[in-house]
């Protein structure tokens, strides 16, 4: 092997030794979430935001997803006429309302556009049904007195508690399979 030869192979050897170092880096910084079996319980997160505002608690992190179109349609409507006043305050954390169904591993990226939001990386989830832990708190606005809420404790989950007008095909006869006591499995 001539001297240039060699000089080429050294070079050549550093830029892939580089190559490497940055997809390295590229990819811990979308690590895949950890596989988890079809019909895992994850925690539920809601962020008032104006990008992605669902996510789930993978491993003790927080992991952006959206809902696949294979989700239960019925269990995603019932998830999203919960009324506001519960359904805020029991996604703050990710502790008190669980949701059911596999994560994908593959990264997506939402769409950006000139005017719109910068792309953001998500997981795609693909529900199966969700609870709520029991008991669990309404935050209720008092009225006439903005900015000052009252909180309630609830120990079942009833009809009352979903915005049925939001979709009309919701069938609310059997609630309770939208809530797991604490008292009654330990979770």
């Amino acid at each position: 092997m001539t001297r240039r030869s060699r000089r080429a192979v050294a070079i050549a050897s550093g830029v892939s030794t580089v190559i490497l170092l940055a997809a390295a880096t590229v990819s811990a910084d979308h690590r895949k979430p950890s596989v988890k079996p079809a019909g895992h319980p994850f925690g539920f997160l809601h962020k008032e935001t104006t990008g992605i505002v669902s996510f789930l608690l993978v491993d003790g992190k927080e992991t952006a997803i959206q809902f696949s179109r294979r989700s239960n349609r019925a269990a995603k409507n019932a998830l999203f006429a919960l009324k506001t006043d519960i359904f805020l305050p029991n996604t703050h954390d990710g502790k008190r309302l669980f949701v059911i169904g596999s994560l994908d591993p593959a990264v997506k990226h939402t769409p950006s556009a000139p005017n719109r939001a910068a792309s953001e990386p998500y997981h795609e989830f693909t529900l199966q049904g969700w609870y709520i832990k029991t008991p669990f708190t309404e935050q209720r606005e008092l009225p006439g007195d903005p900015g000052r809420s009252q909180t309630i404790l609830h120990k079942r989950l009833q009809r009352q508690d979903f915005r049925s007008d939001l979709y009309p095909d919701l069938d609310l006869r059997d609630v309770e399979k939208y809530e797991n006591s604490v008292a009654r499995d330990g979770r």
